[in-house]
């Protein structure tokens, strides 16, 4: 990977999973990370493991599935590190029940956050990356 020294990310879904793995490697990169997730308790301490990297972090509780919220996610990145170059849109649910059994409820659910959400991040921080010349958004699908 080049340096990411000064460059500015956030990570979604960075509470777990794949999230701390690519708020790693861009930390490792030299990239301050915005871990953003709904469980504050458990992206406080990704955070602390990557501040060890000697990297700045800050972690935002957001539910990219609202609008106020990603808003306030995004704004927040601004204001403390004055600039939003990379995205990695990676929050994401699943229903675990056959698909016959889902209900409408899980199904809202899974659409409101794996779509809606992604799409209210990227474009939130695309208004932002446009204002200084660009940036890079990452969208991840898994399972």
């Amino acid at each position: 990977m080049l340096s990411l020294k000064g460059k500015v990310a956030v990570v979604t879904g960075g509470s777990s999973g794949l999230g701390v793995t690519f708020a790693h490697a861009l930390a490792e990169e030299g990239a301050d990370i915005v871990l953003a997730a709904r469980r504050l308790d458990k992206m406080n301490e990704v955070g602390d493991d990557l501040s060890r990297l000697g990297v700045k972090v800050r972690s935002i509780q957001c539910d990219v599935s609202n609008q106020d919220q990603v808003q306030s996610l995004v704004d927040g990145t601004l204001k403390t590190f004055g600039r939003l170059d990379i995205l990695v849109n990676n929050a994401g649910v699943a229903a675990m029940s056959p698909a016959t059994e889902i209900s409408l409820e899980d199904w809202n659910r899974v659409v409101s956050v794996n779509l809606t959400g992604t799409f209210l991040c990227a474009r939130t921080a695309a208004r932002q990356m446009m204002k200084r010349g660009g940036g890079k958004i990452v969208n991840i699908a898994s399972i």
